[in-house]
């Protein structure tokens, strides 16, 4: 909008030079030089003194461009002064300011949605100290996303426009919290622009789990599930740790894959918990997923182990034990 208006205003000036020079071309008898020249001292009311004598039909030219000059003058002040103070610039050189930041960033999580979900991810991140770009069309939002110190993006999550300003190609993740129907299409999008990028999708109404499974979101979670276990459970022991305080205790949880020819190749869950102790081995998935005490083969290619450690022990466990 701003850029328009700006672009307006030249527009106008630019119009009213090229008219007064040709008038002074045709009416007074200047040379393309002495007109344009003319031309612009009389439009910007410099006052200089005439570049040949003007007879009354040339002073006349001269009276209309001078008055023709300050209505777009008027106009141009007006246009600005209304920018100005409909904080229009500044929205737009924030709006900027935000556009340099996000193409800076790397390995960062893209939060789709700002709502209660949104910004419970949102403060868990801030927490961590990960970078994130939030997308959502709410002011409110943005204020959020400020305050927790990350970028804010005004759009719809299922555009590549959007996406791409999002970074999403050098994104390590994204977590769309809208929806069933809005996520199953973030996630489609992702897919088709950043096959890579790991997906976490908000899921309410649990038929829509393979649904959004297919569409190729890694994981698809029940907040209110997922919350009402951890209150059953807070409830039935006085002594639970909820998943809510592992960062607090600098822990994470990570899925790793069992690479071809790795050491973990052929060994128990227990086998590989004892080899690297700080990083505990605490489910499987193949096809199916199955808590530590529930899983008696060994590790084959392509099972993936999820690990309870410190970032640098599940780094460490990765590097050693779990690649080719």
């Amino acid at each position: 909008m701003v850029l328009r208006r700006l672009r307006t205003v030249l527009a106008m000036i630019a119009a009213l030079l090229v008219i007064s020079t040709v008038g002074y071309v045709v009416l007074a008898g200047y040379s393309l030089f002495d007109a344009t020249y003319m031309s612009v001292i009389t439009v910007g009311a410099v006052g200089y003194e005439e570049v040949q004598p003007l007879d009354s039909l040339g002073r006349t030219w001269t009276i209309l461009v001078v008055l023709a000059g300050n209505g777009v003058f008027l106009y141009a002040t007006s246009l600005l002064v209304g920018v100005f103070i409909s904080g229009e610039f500044r929205s737009a050189v924030r709006r900027q300011r935000e556009g340099r930041r996000r193409t800076k960033l790397v390995d960062h999580v893209v939060i789709v949605g700002g709502g209660r979900v949104g910004r419970g991810v949102a403060a868990a991140l801030a927490r961590e100290g990960r970078d994130a770009v939030v997308i959502d069309r709410s002011p409110r939002v943005r204020e959020m996303a400020e305050s927790f110190g990350m970028a804010f993006l005004d759009g719809d999550a299922t555009t590549d426009e959007v996406l791409e300003a999002a970074q999403v190609r050098r994104a390590h993740a994204v977590i769309t919290t809208l929806d069933d129907a809005a996520n199953l299409l973030v996630t489609l999008a992702v897919r088709a622009l950043a096959p890579g990028v790991r997906v976490i999708a908000r899921m309410n109404d649990r038929s829509q789990t393979a649904r959004l499974r297919q569409a190729g979101a890694e994981l698809a979670l029940s907040p209110y599930e997922w919350f009402g276990a951890e209150l059953a459970a807070a409830a039935t022991s006085s002594a639970v740790v909820g998943l809510q305080d592992l960062p607090s205790m600098g822990l994470q949880t990570e899925e790793l894959e069992v690479r071809p020819g790795a050491w973990a190749e052929g060994k128990s869950l227990a086998e590989l918990s004892a080899r690297h102790p700080a990083a505990i081995a605490i489910g499987m998935r193949r096809g199916a997923t199955e808590a530590w005490q529930r899983v008696e083969d060994t590790l084959r290619p392509g099972d993936v182990v999820f690990l309870l450690g410190t970032p640098d022990d599940l780094r460490s466990m990765e590097e050693r034990f779990m690649t080719g």
